[in-house]
């Protein structure tokens, strides 16, 4: 979220945080942008982390999960939300009684919309892109990155080269396909809120109801990129995000239940 953005929602936010602390695991290209500054409003602008200094001085993103934790160490009591790209672990920074909320969305649409990001970001042809694509397949982020986020571990204990390290764990490669997937399913099991990009308006719905407070979705981070992209990168998605579908499939049944 921008610092204009931000600001923008300081004017509608309340004064005293909602007596639940929730920690949003955002899973890039979810619809986690439209969802975290949803949430954001039920809160005081203090209560929150990242704030709008740090992601500003972070060229509008968030900042490295150093700078969060050192942050938490400064005001804890005074935390209720925390929201970013980290890891489900890291909810543990607001305490056992956090709750802890993820989106998921259909794998292969997800990093579609990485790859779109990436077009307009880098102002590229559909030439260009397909030339990049060819070559290293722009080496985006990480293949089942959402099996990622979930499952093991991560000591947030030090703020010492923690960024660092949570990139180093998502980098690794998967030993054992079978058992990161059945750690990631039992994580999205104790998931207090669970929704997917198609169910987010009754994610919302019991958001509201838990924070007593009305949450209203806006859109924010559309793209632009033409649809050719799609059919460029859709083989090599499948075919290195197969652990993402299958916990797809498993998120779908939980947010129906």
């Amino acid at each position: 979220m921008g610092l204009k953005t931000w600001l923008g929602l300081k004017q509608r936010r309340a004064t005293t945080p909602p007596k639940s602390r929730i920690f949003f695991l955002h899973m890039p290209k979810t619809g986690g942008v439209s969802l975290s500054s949803a949430l954001a409003e039920a809160y005081p602008y203090w209560a929150v982390l990242p704030d709008p200094c740090m992601c500003a001085r972070n060229d509008g993103h968030y900042p490295p999960l150093d700078v969060v934790i050192d942050a938490m160490k400064f005001r804890p009591e005074r935390i209720h939300y925390i929201w970013g790209h980290f890891h489900m672990s890291c909810a543990g920074l607001l305490g056992p009684d956090a709750k802890t909320v993820v989106a998921l969305r259909d794998p292969v649409e997800r990093m579609i919309s990485y790859y779109r990001y990436w077009y307009q970001r880098q102002n590229l042809t559909l030439q260009s892109f397909e030339e990049k694509f060819r070559a290293n397949g722009f080496k985006l982020s990480y293949d089942n990155e959402m099996c990622r986020r979930l499952a093991g571990t991560f000591d947030y204990s030090s703020s010492q080269d923690a960024d660092q390290r949570l990139h180093a764990m998502f980098r690794s490669p998967i030993s054992d396909p079978v058992k990161l997937l059945d750690e990631a399913r039992r994580a999205l099991d104790k998931c207090d809120f669970v929704g997917t990009m198609d169910t987010l308006p009754k994610l919302v719905s019991r958001l509201s109801m838990e924070l007593e407070r009305k949450i209203k979705l806006r859109h924010h981070n559309k793209s632009t990129a033409p649809d050719e992209i799609a059919a460029m990168v859709r083989e090599h998605v499948e075919r290195e995000n197969k652990l993402d579908i299958a916990l797809y499939e498993h998120a779908r049944a939980i947010a129906a239940g």
